[in-house]
């Protein structure tokens, strides 16, 4: 049976957005900070959950017996408190941290593979969290994302979806407001939506979607000011037919969003050049061979230059690091051992250090890798 997999960067308030940086870097890790899990962790995000300047980690225990998600709250002095459980849906597959009802304070939304739908938690004042009404999904919700699609002040929700008969209903998203969401609008795309990823693709301050299916079709999604989405000019990856997880960012330095995709089948990374209007076209620029890679995440890891590159290696049970040094190409670099095989892989600031870490998860564990000096 074809596993499923993930990837997408996640921070407080967003999804990470090409171009940005969450923290300058290293490129250096320490050993894996191993977090025990009731589940495979199919999507994890880092982001201050509580506001007290520190990266936590959330993780979603898919395939679980007790169908929650996990929080992990950093410490002042370094290592994370009693994680907290949040109960969710049949299959939590998916995580996103936001702030989604317009206060200041980051609220959590779980993808429910199983029941197509989503669940969303509240914080309070008081830090703990409320659970809202599920939102009704599309078929097999699998990634997860939040952001202020139309800059509204109100947090916007996209998932990916799993168990789509392409090219309906390969993206859902939920338009927040006041109280509560919109109804739920369905995007198309190719067969099984899988990997997803937002940035601002065309050049204009709302962030937009590009989505991978599993059938190898890439999809920009370009929102337009009232939330609602244009679907652009999709890419045919062919062969890349295996978990298909996307990350973006401005790898060559144009100032243009471009797209890496992992393919697990064919051990690769395919890189998409962005033209800056939101179409994408398969460069000839070859990337390092990657054998088992099973998902890829993009951020500024040792300080210099553009975008690395995060990639979590299956047979291996490894997470390698892949220097970004222009026009899309990338030195591989050392490889870290993990506890299990990965199932995710994000990037983001854990606890208060000053680097860009990598937070990888797996069948059965949240692995922390601390950059350091």
């Amino acid at each position: 049976m074809l596993r499923r997999s993930t990837a997408i960067a996640i921070i407080s308030g967003a999804a990470v957005l090409a171009g940005t940086s969450v923290a300058a870097g290293f490129g250096t890790f320490k050993p894996a900070q191993t977090k025990t899990m009731a589940g495979l962790v199919y999507q994890v995000a880092v982001g201050d959950v509580n506001g007290d300047g520190r990266g936590d980690v959330v993780a979603a225990n898919g395939e679980s017996t007790d169908d929650h998600v996990q929080i992990l709250i950093a410490k002042r002095g370094g290592g994370f408190r009693v994680p907290k459980r949040l109960v969710a849906g049949d299959d939590p597959d998916g995580v996103a941290i936001g702030r989604l009802n317009g206060d200041r304070r980051p609220d959590i939304a779980v993808g429910n593979y199983a029941d197509d739908d989503v669940s969303v938690f509240m914080q309070r004042r008081n830090g703990s969290f409320r659970k809202t009404p599920d939102l009704p999904g599309g078929p097999g919700n699998w990634q997860i994302a939040i952001a202020d699609l139309n800059r509204d002040g109100y947090g916007d929700i996209v998932t990916s979806n799993y168990d789509n008969v392409g090219p309906d209903d390969a993206i859902s998203v939920h338009l927040g407001k006041a109280k509560g969401f919109r109804l739920v609008t369905s995007y198309p795309g190719g067969d099984e939506g899988r990997g997803l990823d937002l940035a601002r693709v065309n050049g204009d301050k709302r962030p937009d979607v590009v989505a991978v299916t599993g059938d190898g079709v890439v999809s920009p999604y370009l929102t337009r000011a009232n939330g609602t989405m244009r679907v652009g000019e999709t890419a045919e990856l062919g062969a890349a037919n295996s978990y298909s997880p996307i990350a973006l960012g401005d790898f060559t330095g144009e100032g243009r969003v471009d797209a890496v995709v992992a393919d697990y089948g064919s051990n690769s990374l395919t890189f998409l050049r962005g033209n800056g209007e939101g179409r994408f076209a398969i460069s000839l620029v070859p990337l390092p061979a990657v054998p088992g890679v099973w998902g890829v995440a993009a951020g500024n890891l040792n300080g210099r230059g553009g975008p690395d590159l995060a990639v979590n290696l299956y047979d291996d049970e490894q997470m390698q690091v892949l220097r970004g040094v222009g026009d899309g190409e990338f030195k591989p670099g050392r490889k870290y051992a993990m506890s299990d095989s990965p199932e995710s892989i994000t990037v983001g600031r854990v606890g208060k250090d000053r680097g860009t870490d990598v937070v990888v998860g797996t069948n059965t564990s949240a692995d922390i890798f601390i950059n350091k000096p």
